[in-house]
């Protein structure tokens, strides 16, 4: 006497709101559990439509960037660009580090890989463009990357488009020298240093410091991001 039940008490059942399941959330995280339904391993493991079709639609957009690129490759050399070549012939290891220091006053990488590139191929003026060529290429790749990883595939996509167009960017994937080389270095530094603020993790850490070293082995600006 004096007391009062609850209908939900004398039923047996619990509060409304405790008895729905929130079906949006995995209910097995083993099996994979959504909505009452259990997916299979195959299921699992079908890539994402929406990755696939943003690497697709990269993949394109590189080919557009190739082929907008291919003719610059005749354009020839001008005077930065022969002073390249020229200051990389050192016939030892003294050499070469003595023409860097003295007539080119920066970071000795890019010339290193040239170097590497003219011994192995020799110097025809448009297999010395290849190495631009294809570090400007990879620069699109890593600004969708960056864009995927800080916003969206969307705005990566968008990113990758512009790199693509752009009239800087196609110019100077043709020029010998660090220019596009530091730019792709300081654009996965940035890709990198996005991962590793949102998860953590020794690989990212590390892949960050390597990116780093290198872009401020390429060239002085580096130094502005480490």
């Amino acid at each position: 006497m004096g007391t009062s039940s609850s209908p939900n008490c004398e039923t047996g059942r619990l509060p409304q709101a405790t008895s729905e399941i929130d079906r949006s959330l995995p209910i097995d995280p083993i099996f994979g559990v959504s909505g009452g339904q259990r997916l299979s391993w195959a299921e699992r493991l079908k890539p994402d439509r929406q990755v696939v079709k943003g690497w697709n639609a990269l993949v394109v957009m590189m080919g557009v960037g190739f082929f907008l690129r291919l003719p610059l490759l005749s354009l020839g050399l001008w005077r930065d660009e022969a002073a390249t070549i020229l200051n990389i012939r050192g016939e030892t290891i003294a050499e070469f580090f003595n023409n860097i220091l003295i007539y080119e006053n920066s970071p000795p990488g890019f010339f290193l890989l040239m170097g590497l590139w003219v011994r192995c191929f020799g110097t025809n003026d448009w297999v010395v463009k290849i190495p631009a060529l294809a570090i400007g290429l990879l620069l699109i790749q890593a600004v969708y990357v960056l864009g995927e990883t800080v916003c969206s595939r969307k705005i990566g996509l968008m990113a990758a488009a512009f790199v693509t167009l752009a009239q800087p960017t196609v110019f100077y994937s043709q020029e010998i020298r660090p220019y596009g080389l530091v730019a792709l270095l300081v654009t996965w530094a940035m890709v990198f240093y996005v991962r590793l603020m949102v998860s953590g993790g020794l690989r990212h850490w590390l892949a960050l410091v390597l990116s780093l070293v290198g872009a401020m082995y390429v060239q002085y600006t580096g130094y502005c991001l480490g």
